[in-house]
């Protein structure tokens, strides 16, 4: 199984949860054990020159795919809109709530925009004849 993500901050997270709610350690900690976890954004770091001030996924997003339509155009909108949410005492429900709705939509883009960009990855891996090299194992090195 692989989770694939852009940039560290899921992991992050998951990793602060296991540690505030002190659950299912031994399980967590063999997700990065075992590679479960595939870091989009490293990969495109390391193997892409964009034309752009960032390797955000949202810019990174155009070599791929059409140009998004919604409200949400960066990650700091985001916390704009929900900032706006906070003062504006609308429904906690995403499906009531216009402003959650346009966070939640956004959210959705971005793990659809992921998913395509490991698609577009995989393509111009078998276009080039890439063949992947996984990591050595620490375990097999000679002392």
């Amino acid at each position: 199984m692989r989770i694939y993500h852009y940039a560290p901050y899921e992991v992050t997270a998951m990793r602060r949860l296991m540690g505030k709610y002190a659950t299912r350690e031994d399980k967590v900690d063999d997700l990065p054990r075992n590679d479960v976890f595939v870091d989009l954004y490293r990969i495109v770091q390391q193997s892409l020159r964009l034309g752009t001030d960032s390797y955000s996924l949202k810019q990174v997003e155009k070599i791929y795919r059409e140009e998004r339509e919604g409200d949400v155009q960066t990650a700091l909108g985001s916390v704009v809109y929900y900032g706006q949410w906070l003062e504006s005492e609308q429904s906690r429900d995403w499906t009531e709530s216009k402003i959650l709705r346009k966070i939640r939509d956004d959210n959705e883009d971005d793990c659809e925009s992921t998913w395509e960009l490991a698609e577009w990855l995989r393509r111009k891996q078998e276009e080039h004849g890439i063949v992947f090299s996984p990591p050595a194992d620490p375990g097999d090195q000679a002392d």
